[in-house]
Formats: C-alpha cells, sequence, structure tokens
C-alpha cells in the first residue's frame, strides 16, 4: 500500500505549504490532504472527479496515467475525444486533421461512464495478465535454458578431456601398429635385394672365370684351343643373354612409402611397398 507520509498534497505545495497528502485523484492526476480532498468532493468542478485514500493505493502512478492522457500524435496535447468509427482516442488537432468528416466523435468524459464494469476493460485486463503470464514464462524458460548451460559446460568439457586421452592411446597404439608393419616391410624388401644380390653376384662370378678363361687362350692358348673357346662362348653368351634380360624385366626397384588418407573424423594412416622397373633393356 501507498505510505501518505512520502507524499505531500500537491495543491498545498504550490502554495508553499507542507500538508501530508491523503488522497489520490485520478483526474487531476495529484495528491491532496485531508482538506484538500473534502473540498474536491464538494466543488462544483471537480465533483465527479475519481478520489481514492492513498492507503488504499499499491502504488501511485501518476506518470503512467499522464502517459495515457497524452496524444500519441501530438504529445503535447491531452486526449479528449473519441472517434467510434476509427475506435481511438484522440487530441482536439487530431479531430481537426483527421476525423473531420467522422460522424461518431464523442467527448471522452461522455462514453466513459461504465468503462469500469465493461467488457472491453475485462477482455483487456485478461489479454495484458495472458501477456504478463506469457513474458514470465519466457523468462523462465530463459532462466532455466541459462542454468542448463552452465551444468553442460562442465559436462562437455570432461567429455573433451576424454577424447583427448582416447585420441592418445589411438595415436600411440596406431604408432605401434605402423612401426612393426613399417619392419616387416622393411625385412621383407631387403631379403628381395639380397636374393636378387646374391644371384647377380653368382653370374658375375661365374663369368669373371670365363672372362680369365677367355683371355688367357687369347694371349697364350692355340689357335685351335680359342676357335673351339669362342665357338662355345658364342653360344652360351646368347642364352645368358636372353636369361639376363629376362632376369631384367623382372627386377623392380623397391620403395617404401608413407601417406596419410585424411577425412573430416579420423585419418588413416599406411605404409606400402612400391615396385617399379629397375632397368628396361641390357645395354652394352
Amino acid at each position: 500500500m501507498a505510505s501518505a507520509d512520502q507524499h505531500a498534497c500537491e495543491p498545498c505545495s504550490r502554495g508553499e505549504t507542507v500538508s501530508t497528502g491523503y488522497s489520490w485523484c485520478s483526474d487531476c492526476e495529484e495528491i491532496l490532504c485531508d482538506v484538500c480532498d473534502k473540498s474536491h468532493r464538494v466543488n462544483k468542478l471537480t465533483l465527479s472527479h475519481n478520489l481514492t485514500e492513498i492507503r488504499e493505493l499499491p502504488f501511485i502512478p501518476k506518470e503512467t496515467v499522464t502517459n495515457f492522457r497524452l496524444c500519441g500524435n501530438h504529445p503535447e496535447k491531452i486526449v479528449d475525444f473519441y472517434c467510434a468509427f476509427h475506435d481511438v482516442v484522440c487530441c482536439q488537432t487530431c479531430i481537426a486533421e483527421s476525423h473531420r468528416a467522422c460522424q461518431q466523435v464523442k467527448v471522452v468524459d461522455d462514453v466513459s461512464g461504465d468503462i469500469k464494469s465493461s467488457a472491453l476493460v475485462e477482455d483487456v485486463s485478461k489479454a495484458v495478465s495472458y501477456l504478463l503470464k506469457t513474458l514470465q514464462s519466457v523468462i523462465e524458460n530463459r532462466n532455466n535454458n541459462k542454468e542448463l548451460v552452465f551444468l553442460q559446460e562442465p559436462l562437455i568439457k570432461t567429455s573433451i578431456a576424454k577424447l583427448k586421452k582416447d585420441l592418445l592411446q589411438h595415436v600411440e597404439s596406431l604408432e605401434k601398429s605402423l612401426l612393426s608393419e613399417l619392419s616387416k616391410l622393411k625385412s621383407k624388401a631387403v631379403s628381395q635385394l639380397d636374393t636378387d644380390l646374391a644371384e647377380t653376384k653368382s653370374m658375375s662370378e661365374s663369368w669373371q672365370k670365363i672372362k680369365q678363361e677367355l683371355d688367357f687362350n687369347i694371349e697364350h692358348g692355340s689357335n685351335n684351343q680359342l676357335f673351339c673357346s669362342v665357338q662355345n662362348l658364342k653360344n652360351k653368351i646368347s642364352d645368358e643373354e636372353m636369361k639376363l634380360q629376362d632376369n631384367l624385366t623382372r627386377t623392380m626397384n623397391l620403395d617404401l612409402e608413407y601417406f596419410v588418407e585424411e577425412d573430416l573424423y579420423m585419418r588413416h594412416n599406411f605404409i606400402t611397398l612400391q615396385s617399379k622397373n629397375c632397368i628396361s633393356a641390357l645395354r652394352y
């Protein structure tokens, strides 16, 4: 409830007298003391004014009431008329500008007599209450949602920390797997190259001996021996060239290659052993 001690009589204040407020006149939008209240109730000009004791008011909505009385189109004017055709309240200037042809313009005082008991007030009051209820519901929803966001953050942080741990474990496991695969592929490549080396060295050593014998016969052997040796070697060389050519076409350079296939969620790593032709033809 509003307290009279907190409000002074406004008519008395204008006469430089301080009097404690007793009532509120919604028509004059002023606080009145006990004496002014009694005068207000019997004066012809204010006889019909609506007076309420301050102690019965939850608050004194002076500015709110004043704002309702001001014209929306002409803020310096007070609304005194109601146009039933357009269903709007308006001031004298509005009448002159926009409602000259309207036949249903009435003075607000003439149409507001039974307003408090009208269906319009009830409907508007219910609509305002519903609006406030909806707004309160939105406020509660936003507050609850805000609290939920605060609760979700640490849970998500925990999930992210777990993801980090799992990813690190996965990376370590992947590293071990890749290193093991690398070791196997290296061993396979080295084994194949060692086999090729052994076979080629064996052929080279064999032909080094043949070359020594040929050189010896050329230098020290008889014509007969050299002729037979060259004839034998001619056929053997032809066979050996074909064999060597066949070996060369099957001889491959071996490469260890590492590559990564990457998508949005997972990274795949591969190590492969690639082969490609080493020598395409025998050259002299």
